[in-house]
């Protein structure tokens, strides 16, 4: 479940309060690796990707792919360190943009949305973690199949029969 879509109604008006809605074209870059982190942001349409640059060079590593309703930037703005990931829209985004000061204030305010936001934080570390791991001794095709499955999992379900079968759940 994303984040905006845990978040109760009270706690969605006082967020959207605080933010502004921008717009990106597909292959905009949201975030770059090492920029400052004044802002987070949450996407009401669209998909990016997370991704970071191999240290040997050879090119780009895809970590997640995000979508309506999820949180991105929040690691860096609040512990106020660079970003260690590039997020770029792969198709038209429109995101609500919060400055760091005003999500931490957001945050403090809203007990139980701080709790959600911690929750989200955990389980994408604890991702990062076994994808990391495992993508160590595999090629691109099986983190590509990772990557896809856990998106069907988080934004649809999955049915295990003799045929994989997709079903998007609202």
């Amino acid at each position: 479940r994303s984040f905006w879509n845990a978040l109760a109604d009270p706690e969605r008006e006082a967020l959207a309060a605080a933010g502004v809605e921008e717009f990106f074209r597909a292959g905009s870059v949201l975030y770059r690796a090492g920029d400052d982190s004044s802002q987070v942001m949450i996407i009401d349409s669209g998909w990016v990707k997370v991704s970071v640059r191999e240290a040997s060079g050879a090119g780009e590593k895809i970590l997640a792919v995000r979508g309506q309703g999820d949180v991105v930037g929040e690691r860096a703005a609040l512990t106020t360190q660079v970003r260690s990931a590039t997020v770029t829209a792969l198709d038209e985004v429109s995101a609500m943009v919060v400055a760091a000061d005003r999500f931490t204030e957001f945050l403090r305010g809203h007990p139980r949305a701080a709790e959600v936001l911690q929750r989200q934080v955990n389980e994408r570390q604890e991702e990062d973690r076994a994808r990391l791991f495992s993508a160590e001794r595999s090629g691109a095709e099986r983190r590509l199949a990772w990557l896809l499955s856990d998106l069907a999992q988080r934004r649809g379900g999955y049915q295990h029969t003799a045929d994989a079968v997709f079903t998007r759940s609202e």
